[in-house]
């Protein structure tokens, strides 16, 4: 996997705080799939995407991609460029959710303002400073 890829999922997993794309010594789950003919990877299931209790610190290590965003240099403008990447998939989530059945969120009133409130956070400085 390009580490320029793996970085970004990386961060879109901690973004959304997504733990369940883990990979260990001894197997894992990394709910990734390599379609060969199109080289192109094939990122799935986020069901535990929004865990109101993800804890970065206990996660981030067991991540697919953890060393390729730890091994790498973050020069100054790697915030920037992620903030806008970011900023711009936030304008959609509006778009997106219109696109759910009603019903899913008549069940979890309120449900939609959360999902925003944790993607907004990249706009605070305590976002980052983990990623550091």
């Amino acid at each position: 996997m390009p580490e320029s890829y793996a970085r970004d999922l990386f961060l879109f997993d901690y973004w959304i705080r997504n733990e369940d794309r883990t990979i260990t010594e001894k197997g894992g789950n990394p709910n990734l799939f390599y379609q060969a003919a199109s080289k192109q990877y094939i990122v799935i299931d986020h069901n535990l995407a929004f865990e109101t209790d993800y804890n970065f610190k206990d996660n981030a290590k067991l991540h697919l991609a953890y060393n390729a965003w730890f091994g790498s240099q973050h020069d100054a403008l790697w915030r920037t460029h992620y903030s806008a990447k970011l900023a711009i998939a936030l304008q959609g989530l509006p778009q997106y959710a219109a696109t759910l059945p009603p019903e899913w969120l008549a069940e979890e009133p309120g449900y939609l303002a959360e999902i925003n409130d944790i993607l907004a956070s990249f706009n605070s400085d305590e976002f980052w400073e983990v990623l550091i």
